[in-house]
């Protein structure tokens, strides 16, 4: 008895713990699961430092070698913000995109067990949204999958548009910064000038 029982616990064991979900896994992907379509998009950033670059830096910056790894690294984290996804919503319909009927309902937003506030919203796009970046390269890949081909491009294309936008508004803030310390540097400059001509003519 005890040999039977122990082999029915291990027969029922078995199946809770594999043939069932290999089971609801296989009728989910197979027959319900909405078709998923992936845009892929590659960029590389280009930014102006607002640093002054002095030693070995210089000489990288003479043969055109800038180090452009920190505004790649601010380009991704926008991207992967709440500040972008507002955007985005302000561009594209992005809950009616992942919202529409014809999405299975495990896929669609916003989950059935779940609401549809904002933070939902960004955890959902952090499910779809990937950018990663291949520092060896200094190329940064965004991933968009939706459940249209055409719904995927747009995020993509609209995310390419913000991520510019970002970084442009980056470069103009370092070339306001690099402008005032110039200034800066012709104030410092005039005065000891000055100076200069005062010990002079003493």
């Amino acid at each position: 008895d005890r040999l039977r029982s122990r082999i029915g616990w291990q027969g029922l064991s078995f199946w809770t713990a594999v043939l069932a979900p290999t089971l609801c896994a296989s009728i989910y992907f197979g027959l319900i699961a909405s078709d998923r379509y992936v845009a892929e998009a590659q960029f590389v950033v280009r930014g102006v430092s607002s640093r002054r670059a002095t030693g070995l830096e210089m000489l990288f910056q003479t043969f055109g070698i800038a180090r452009t790894v920190d505004d790649a690294n601010a380009v991704q984290s926008y991207m992967l913000s709440r500040d972008a996804v507002r955007a985005l919503e302000a561009r594209l319909p992005i809950r009616e995109i992942f919202g529409r009927k014809s999405i299975d309902a495990f896929s669609r937003f916003p989950h059935f067990w779940r609401g549809d506030s904002f933070e939902r919203l960004y955890d959902y796009y952090l499910d779809r949204v990937s950018v990663t970046q291949e520092s060896s390269k200094g190329i940064t890949l965004i991933t968009v999958q939706a459940f249209d081909a055409k719904d995927a491009q747009r995020i993509c294309a609209a995310l390419l548009e913000l991520g510019e936008a970002f970084i442009n508004r980056m470069n103009v803030r370092a070339q306001k910064d690099t402008v005032k310390s110039a200034l800066e540097d012709l104030a410092s400059a005039e005065q000891r000038l000055i100076s200069a001509q005062r010990d002079l003519t003493q």
